[in-house]
């Protein structure tokens, strides 16, 4: 029980300087970036958050991404770093929920999945932006660490956002059908669904010609 406790104890504190020397990290290419990633994509994100205060409507756009305008448009108001900002932390947010989620599991070293995760090309060339992706990362992440902890519940209610978050949500929504019908939690399954058809009701398009029609057409 000791070593454990030491094990346990060596392994938050490595994963803490991981994390800060990731954060460090993100700092220096952060200064040095000529621009955001994704291009105008990421000033499309931050117009949609800036003005969606003054503009309600524009929190409802399925493009701008309901959650990531919704979420990030106090930041918006600061100007398009503070948006940088946000998405920095969110990346940085995952590693961390990647490091608890290998420990629940009982990874014998989960710190090193923060630097496996926030190490990777695709993390470094996205997480200065504004674009949605580091949000759709943490949230995923979140779901997965909810379920390897039973919380099934929660899990899918947040999952159910996910469609929101990403266009790609509604694949992964459809993905962890299967899981759910195999724990029995069917019922709490079809909360997802009869969300994302409210949502849809609400955005004034039908739901069939988003789930079977809008999908291959987005733009991802």
């Amino acid at each position: 029980m000791v070593s454990r406790f030491f094990q346990a104890y060596r392994n938050s504190s490595a994963a803490l300087l991981a994390l800060l020397w990731l954060l460090l990290l993100y700092i220096v290419i952060a200064i040095s970036a000529e621009g955001p990633a994704g291009g105008q994509d990421s000033w499309n994100h931050y117009l949609f958050a800036r003005w969606s205060l003054k503009h309600p409507i524009l929190m409802l756009d399925l493009w701008g991404k309901p959650f990531f305008t919704i979420l990030s448009a106090p930041f918006a108001q600061l100007g398009i770093t503070a948006l940088y900002t946000l998405n920095m932390f969110a990346t940085l947010g995952t590693a961390w929920i990647t490091y608890l989620s290998g420990r629940k599991l009982g990874m014998r070293n989960p710190w090193m999945l923060i630097l496996l995760f926030g190490l990777q090309p695709i993390i470094l060339a996205n997480f200065h932006s504004a674009l949605t992706e580091p949000t759709n990362a943490f949230v995923l992440v979140f779901v997965i660490y909810k379920l390897i902890s039973y919380r099934y519940a929660t899990a899918i209610v947040i999952a159910s956002f996910l469609p929101i978050i990403r266009t790609e949500g509604l694949v992964l929504v459809a993905a962890v059908l299967p899981f759910f019908i195999f724990k029995g939690k069917i019922k709490i399954h079809s909360i997802t669904i009869v969300r994302y058809c409210n949502f849809c009701n609400s955005c004034r398009f039908d739901f069939w010609r988003m789930g079977l029609f809008y999908l291959p057409q987005s733009v991802f």
